[in-house]
């Protein structure tokens, strides 16, 4: 016997979306959570660990090049495959390149690297967006919701 939660998730369309919710939501916490952690352990001083908490910043004005991203594609893959693998890459070089930085002999350099961190992260969730928008049936709200945002998702959010 199938618990009937896990019906949804036997849908292709739904399964996708627990990769996507992944590699869109991933970068977040890694540039929050753990740099915090990482640059304290360094020995930067607690302004300079503040001022970090401004390379977060586009995740909040994502909604000023998402029109560029709707209006011009990539010249391959289509939009928002094309969108998606040069965010991809841009986010394994960017965090390979910010592992090879010392944050307490080069915070400015660690900045702007967490900058382009964010910003292709933001770049990547405005584009996994509508994917997974489009999926999200009527008869499955919550399941989709679940698969990309599971910590938001309460009867209130998904009826």
């Amino acid at each position: 016997m199938t618990l009937p939660f896990i019906q949804a998730y036997k849908s292709r369309r739904v399964g996708m979306m627990l990769p996507l919710g992944l590699m869109s939501g991933l970068p977040n916490p890694l540039v929050t959570g753990t740099l915090t952690a990482w640059m304290a352990t360094a020995g930067v001083d607690l302004h300079t660990i503040g001022l970090f908490g401004l390379t977060s910043l586009p995740y909040n004005l994502k909604f000023l090049w998402a029109p560029l991203l709707d209006r011009y594609a990539p010249p391959f893959l289509g939009r928002r495959r094309g969108y998606l693998v040069l965010s991809q890459l841009a986010l394994s070089v960017g965090l390979f390149f910010v592992s090879a930085i010392d944050p307490s002999a080069q915070p400015s350099l660690l900045a702007w690297a967490i900058l382009g961190l964010t910003f292709f992260s933001a770049s990547q969730d405005i584009v996994s967006r509508t994917p997974r928008v489009r999926t999200s049936a009527p008869r499955r709200p919550r399941s989709s919701c679940s698969a990309t945002a599971w910590p938001s998702c309460s009867p209130v959010a998904a009826p």
